[in-house]
């Protein structure tokens, strides 16, 4: 009898992606959670910009919406938004606003500080997570958050605007209302 060989196709990177999907739900399922299983897309954009490289992801959220997040320069999320013609436009303007921060002689400055400051939430996180904090520490921490506001507020009140085509989301130190899931 003749030798048998099979040859196992493989697509993609990870080509038991639907098991491995299968085994993580039933999982979670055992923790308790409840699993909504969306078809959807999920878009990356890229640039480049004056030699930056910008990047942005967006896919669509359960209630039909856009969920838009810049990934590059540094991380931050764009918001929610109700159609594609927004979610370009919403990139269009910050492209333009990290155009005028890129011509800026403190740039690299400006972003270590963002990533510094996403560390420290990552901190925080830990902190709450990991140990029973005494009440005077979280009084501290709140003191230094809001002394943090204080200092933002200053910067803002004595530097020179330079964009103008749309507002700021959080030029105060007001905490916007929290997101719906």
């Amino acid at each position: 009898m003749p030798e048998r060989h099979t040859k196992r196709i493989e697509r993609g990177p990870r080509p038991y992606l639907k098991a491995e999907l299968s085994t993580q739900e039933m999982r979670l399922k055992q923790m308790g959670a409840k699993i909504e299983v969306i078809n959807s897309f999920l878009c990356y954009i890229r640039f480049e910009v004056e030699g930056l490289k910008i990047k942005y992801v967006y896919n669509l959220n359960r209630k039909g919406q856009f969920f838009l997040e810049r990934v590059k320069p540094y991380p931050q999320p764009a918001g929610t938004f109700d159609t594609e013609r927004d979610v370009v436009e919403s990139i269009k303007n910050d492209i333009a606003q990290i155009r005028q921060l890129a011509r800026s002689s403190h740039f690299k400055e400006l972003i270590d500080m963002n990533s510094d400051l996403r560390f420290l939430s990552k901190r925080l996180d830990s902190i709450c997570l990991y140990y029973d904090i005494k009440p005077e520490d979280i009084a501290k921490l709140k003191k230094s958050l809001s002394d943090l506001h204080g200092t933002f507020d200053t910067v803002r009140d004595h530097s020179q605007r330079v964009y103008f085509e749309t507002e700021p989301f959080c030029i105060t130190g007001k905490n916007p209302s929290s997101v719906e899931d």
